[in-house]
């Protein structure tokens, strides 16, 4: 056998004599660079900064270096996957993997390298984490890395800064809705002050997007698999609701890439959050000795009840109703702090799971202002002008949300059809909920747009509305619409959790919300 791996290692040898000039260089910089890491190592344990040794000290064309890292246990190795991962992480950081074919001299690298970790499991490991490194490696061999990259890199490790990694069961980009409202305003935010890692479960058919907000804060959206995708349409037919939150509760070992990510956040999180209670169980599994959050944006069960057509008589629909019971219990019982939006919700929670109050930390939803362009009256007017506008327009924003689906409906059928002369314009993906409906001619539905096309909307917009009869949480929407200056006229429900109060908020009741449209926008 060592006689076989000795002609392996002459093979090797020939292959690699040829690229001396591109190691030397590539040392070089590794050298120069020795400062800066040696910073880095203050991060790692006793243990690991001898395994940095030991893989710097390796050559690669050493047989005998190779027999003597193989005395080591498994147990060595999965240390040295751990260090690796580290540095992998802050890697990736600055160079985004995305992987062309490699060299025959990168190719050799890690050939030489499976050896050691052949018929471990930190060998699997390393095979995920390798292109990032030899990216990395092709980067500075033509000289497309930068002094400045390489010192904000490891300046984000120097800095030792906590680690947050916030899991969110649906696509919160771009922030057309509520809740993508406050999951990027609240975590961009606290990227001042800690590394923020925002990962997303997007539609089947979707590509794994990894990209940066700023230098602190890093969006994940893993897509759902084909098996997942499937058993999700078949559920929420049987259930006659939506699920796409709810299933991830006992079903995410079904998302690979979901899988995969959170094992290369373990090492680096220092603490999980799960918005919404459907992380749960993933988190006692992968993350059951770090710090948990449980972010409450309502009271789920509750919301939930309105997700289904029958929920008194379906079976399935009963059936996922006591999941979403179960896994919002254990949220509350596991995490260390709940995040509260509204007085209202905390007071649910408490009375519904037994909550202890100063477990609660409230955070109110918000939105940034600063981002929100006011429209005077005058302006709107000279908008719609400039355009050749004269009709109406009412605007409403919601996404494939229950209580959403309640209130569009309402709209069109008690709204719109008695209101002709006015047009309604419905922002957000709820319109899914009604591509097999009847739709009037006054009601346009956009789906998702960007915010620069919400934007113009609210340029020509007339009047907001926002009858919520049902729900938990506080609807950002409101907040959103005055902040832009458009009046609003709104159920007392729809303004639940929020005390704003000013001369362009009016108050309707289910019965007399279209008349109140029409005396409003006239």
């Amino acid at each position: 056998m060592l006689v076989e791996h000795g002609r392996q290692s002459e093979c090797l040898n020939q292959e690699i004599s040829f690229h001396e000039d591109k190691i030397a260089i590539l040392g070089k910089t590794v050298t120069e660079s020795d400062s800066r890491i040696v910073k880095l190592n203050k991060l790692i344990a006793d243990r690991d900064k001898q395994i940095y040794q030991i893989l710097r000290s390796i050559s690669w064309r050493s047989t005998s270096t190779l027999r003597a890292v193989r005395r080591f246990p498994v147990a060595f190795f999965e240390e040295i996957n751990c260090f690796i991962s580290k540095i992998t992480r802050f890697i990736w950081r600055r160079f985004p993997v995305n992987i062309e074919k490699k060299t025959a001299f990168k190719n050799a690298l890690f050939h030489n390298f499976s050896m050691i970790f052949s018929r471990t499991s930190a060998f699997r490991a390393w095979q995920s984490h390798r292109s990032g490194i030899l990216e990395t490696a092709d980067k500075i061999l033509d000289g497309r890395s930068q002094e400045k990259d390489l010192k904000n890199s490891v300046k984000r490790y120097e800095n030792s800064r906590t680690t947050i990694s916030v899991y969110v069961p649906y696509n919160f980009m771009p922030q057309t809705f509520g809740g993508g409202v406050r999951i990027l305003n609240v975590y961009e935010r606290l990227s001042n002050s800690y590394n923020i890692n925002l990962i997303g479960v997007v539609g089947f058919g979707e590509r794994l997007q990894i990209h940066e907000l700023n230098d602190n804060c890093t969006v994940y959206l893993v897509p759902m698999s084909k098996e997942y995708y499937d058993l999700l349409s078949a559920e929420q037919q049987k259930a006659g609701g939506l699920l796409h939150d709810i299933l991830i509760s006992n079903e995410y070992k079904m998302i690979p890439d979901l899988i995969d990510i959170s094992s290369q956040l373990k090492i680096e999180t220092d603490i999980f959050i799960s918005t919404q209670p459907y992380f749960f169980k993933l988190f006692l599994e992968y993350f059951s000795d770090k710090t948990l959050i449980y972010d409450a944006q309502n009271v789920d069960y509750e919301l939930k009840k309105t997700y289904f057509q029958h929920p008194d008589s379906n079976e399935s629909a009963k059936h996922y109703l006591r999941i979403v019971r179960e896994v919002e219990l254990l949220a509350c019982q596991q995490s260390e702090y709940i995040l509260g939006v509204s007085g209202e919700d905390v007071d649910k929670l408490c009375e519904t799971y037994d909550v202890e109050r100063n477990k609660i930390v409230m955070v109110p939803n918000g939105i940034d202002v600063h981002a929100c362009h006011y429209i005077s009256a005058n302006e709107r007017k000279t908008n719609k002008g400039m355009i050749g506008e004269e009709e109406k327009r009412v605007v409403f924003i919601g996404s494939a949300h229950g209580p959403n689906i309640e209130a569009v409906q309402y709209i069109i059928n008690e709204v719109a059809a008695k209101n002709y002369d006015i047009h309604y314009t419905i922002i957000g993906n709820v319109n899914s909920a009604f591509e097999d409906k009847i739709i009037p001619r006054n009601v346009h539905f956009t789906g998702m747009i960007s915010e620069e096309e919400k934007k113009k909307i609210y340029k020509t917009a007339d009047l907001s509305i926002n009858p919520m009869f049902s729900g938990s949480g506080t609807n950002l929407k409101v907040l959103e619409y005055l902040a832009c200056g458009i009046p609003l006229v709104s159920t007392e429900f729809g303004m639940r959790g929020l005390e704003v109060f000013n001369d362009y908020i009016y108050f309707a009741q289910k019965e007399d919300f279209g008349e109140a449209i029409e005396k409003t926008i006239s």
